[in-house]
């Protein structure tokens, strides 16, 4: 806009000298005047948007209403808005608006509609605006409002209470620890970890050495179980029957037995880098349960399992637990699951305490030909390699047969 009032102006000048004709240099003055007029109009300011979100709890696959509570106090001209939700909240509809205003202030309401296709903490950014004065020639961008998070619940098949429904899925809610009760013998005494409890703090020593030092106790009759989860994009985390929510489900079943059978348990998340030290209890399943769905949308990239050892190397010694990988097993994966084997059974040097359980059948893994063959090679190899491997066909296997097969297996 403003280039052409400005090339108008020069057209109206040049032709009024080339013809000699004064009258069209006085139109000259008309384009400078409007372009002078927008110089001086401010675009639409002072806005502030108010974002309402039902208060209720959030299922997947339902619908809700958010509405928005636009005020602008200054300037004059459009507005353009436009919401940015988490992609497992789908629009039902477009999500950017246009607004006028005039020399009143504006205050209006707008509604839209999401579906949640997705589970977990789901977040909807702040709202974008682009002021515009009326010529265009002016303008400003900001984000308003604050950042939302909608809780949508976990679906039905993920299990979110200590024991509640084990039975009911088929594997046992409760009997003898499988390795005896806990020792309480003093085995030595260490740096604090956090994740220890306060209680075995050892003050003494802390005082004499001036760092945070706790007891640790011999827990021989406790077996320690470390669960890595594949979080990576391309499993689909937070979609309702993706790869991520399958293992989601093989884990809180896993986990829920492991704990009420005293085992420790332990979570790593492979793109998240999100690590939980091994514990037990109620509380500590909520937690784990907690970690494993509230990244809701994915991560950057996939992080393997060879960084995965090597990031979390002290703990997996100090603990030396027996590792229980859910993931995909394809070529992406294959040179860091054998870099991650590998280097674990350097570090137990006897054996490789790894057992991979190998997601298919899921949107995206893919069924052909070509792909079985590679994979099952790649299994092959983590096999001669050590490691345990255990195909899930999500099709035709349900999480509580895997779940009852990974547990005789880890037994």
């Amino acid at each position: 806009m403003k280039r052409q009032l400005v090339g108008y102006a020069l057209w109206a000048v040049v032709m009024g000298v080339f013809f000699m004709v004064p009258g069209m240099m006085v139109l000259a003055v008309v384009p400078l005047t409007v372009l002078a007029l927008g110089f001086l109009l401010e675009p639409p300011k002072g806005i502030s948007v108010e974002r309402t979100l039902p208060g209720r709890g959030i299922g997947p696959g339902e619908e809700i209403e958010v509405s928005l509570r636009v005020k602008a106090t200054k300037g004059i001209g459009l507005i353009v808005l436009r919401e940015v939700p988490h992609p497992g909240l789908a629009p039902q509809g477009e999500l950017r608006w246009f607004l006028f205003k005039g020399l009143r202030p504006l205050e209006t309401t707008l509604k839209y509609r999401l579906k949640a296709e997705a589970w977990g903490h789901l977040r909807i950014r702040r709202t974008e605006a682009l002021s515009l004065n009326p010529l265009g020639i002016r303008s400003s961008w900001g984000v308003y409002g604050n950042e939302s998070v909608l809780n949508i619940g976990l679906p039905a098949n993920v299990i979110t209470m200590h024991g509640k429904g084990l039975k009911q899925r088929g594997l046992p809610g409760s009997r003898t620890a499988l390795k005896g009760a806990a020792s309480m013998d003093f085995k030595e005494v260490r740096r604090y970890q956090p994740g220890d409890s306060v209680k075995s703090i050892n003050w003494k020593a802390t005082a004499r050495t001036g760092q945070a030092m706790a007891n640790e106790y011999e827990r021989e009759a406790r077996g320690t179980v470390l669960l890595i989860i594949d979080a990576s994009p391309d499993t689909e985390p937070g979609r309702v029957g993706g790869t991520y929510s399958r293992a989601v489900e093989l884990a809180s079943l896993l986990t829920g037995h492991l704990l009420e059978n005293e085992y420790h348990v332990g979570l790593y998340l492979l793109g998240k880098g999100k690590f939980v030290l091994p514990s037990s209890g109620s509380k500590h399943l909520r937690r784990i349960i907690h970690e494993m769905v509230s990244g809701g949308g994915g991560y950057s990239r996939w992080k393997g399992l060879d960084e995965a050892v090597k990031s979390i190397a002290d703990q997996i010694t100090h603990y030396s637990p027996t590792i229980l990988l859910i993931t995909s097993v394809n070529p992406l994966r294959e040179v860091s699951l054998k870099r991650g084997v590998y280097t674990l059974r350097g570090m137990y040097r006897s054996r490789t305490p790894l057992l991979i359980v190998d997601i298919t059948g899921d949107r995206g893994t893919g069924t052909g030909t070509l792909e079985n063959i590679e994979k099952k090679a790649i299994r092959k190899v983590l096999i001669g390699h050590g490691s345990r491997v255990v195909v899930w066909d999500t099709g035709t296997a349900s999480a509580e047969a895997m779940a009852s097969l990974v547990l005789g297996m880890i037994a």
